[in-house]
């Protein structure tokens, strides 16, 4: 089986799991799914990563996740606030927006949060 279609079948799997009342009706199950659905993600994630690129062109694959994770977390922040969304945010600052941009993002743009931050040690440490 291709390693795309592995990493497919485990984002269908963390979407449907979100999708559906499986947390009200099955949080144990819901856990030990995302247990092991999640760290498989990254790993896979992780290894298909191309550490071999220039510091030039790491940063502009580094800009471009930014912009996307920048953006979509102020979005899911803001509406976050004013829909009263579960386990949102009750106060609008700046320091809540730049508490959940660089340290605890809320929503389902975490995982380009985590890709950021492991990929960039990633490529420090074999580049180094």
């Amino acid at each position: 089986m291709e390693i795309n279609v592995i990493r497919c079948i485990l984002i269908l799997l963390v979407i449907l799991i979100h999708l559906t009342s499986f947390k009200e009706c099955y949080p144990d199950l819901q856990n030990a799914v995302l247990a092991f659905v999640v760290p498989l993600f990254l790993f896979i994630t992780g290894y298909l990563f191309n550490v071999n690129k220039t510091w030039k062109q790491y940063a502009v694959y580094l800009r471009s996740l930014l912009i996307m994770y920048v953006i979509f977390e102020i979005a899911y922040i803001m509406l976050s606030y004013l829909f009263q969304v579960k386990d949102g945010i009750n106060e609008l600052s700046v320091y809540m927006i730049l508490d959940k941009l660089i340290l605890n993002p809320i929503g389902p743009y975490w995982y380009l949060h985590t890709m950021i931050i492991c990929g960039s040690i990633y490529y420090t440490v074999h580049r180094v």
